[in-house]
């Protein structure tokens, strides 16, 4: 369940032009995406709420909620969880808030993508991409 303080902050970010200019989603493939986790170049950052997190987790994924972020994008706690130099693939539930955290953590140095698919579609594309290779992801969303 969202909280209202979350709601608030998420209006309040929507009114400061966030929303408006928020990065696209990302346009790797969803083979390049597979390719970049498993080779480690890339993080897979979660920026759903917690209670969202422990209905479905996508295994080696960070948790970094966007009430964090909206709250202060220059904690040095979120800042502490995720590299530079790695290519940063943000993803929430259906692909709006994750293009909202990108804006929030524009300007420190990172490789932003965000993501369209959700938890459920991430895994199973890792999941197909770790069994034969393929490029599960190119038509599904959550």
């Amino acid at each position: 369940m969202v909280s209202f303080r979350f709601l608030m902050r998420l209006v309040k970010a929507a009114f400061r032009g966030s929303w408006f200019q928020a990065p696209r989603h990302t346009e790797d493939s969803w083979q390049t995406v597979c390719e970049n986790i498993r080779d480690h170049r890339a993080i897979l950052i979660d920026v759903r709420e917690p209670s969202e997190w422990s209905d479905t987790q996508v295994p080696g994924s960070v948790l970094i909620p966007l009430s964090e972020i909206l709250d202060d994008p220059s904690s040095a706690a979120i800042h502490s969880k995720i590299s530079h130099g790695k290519i940063l693939y943000l993803f929430c539930r259906a692909g709006g808030r994750c293009r909202m955290a990108a804006y929030q953590l524009r300007g420190h140095g990172y490789d932003l993508r965000p993501l369209k698919a959700g938890p459920n579609a991430i895994n199973e594309a890792l999941k197909q991409s770790g069994e034969n290779g393929s490029d599960g992801l190119d038509s599904k969303r959550d």
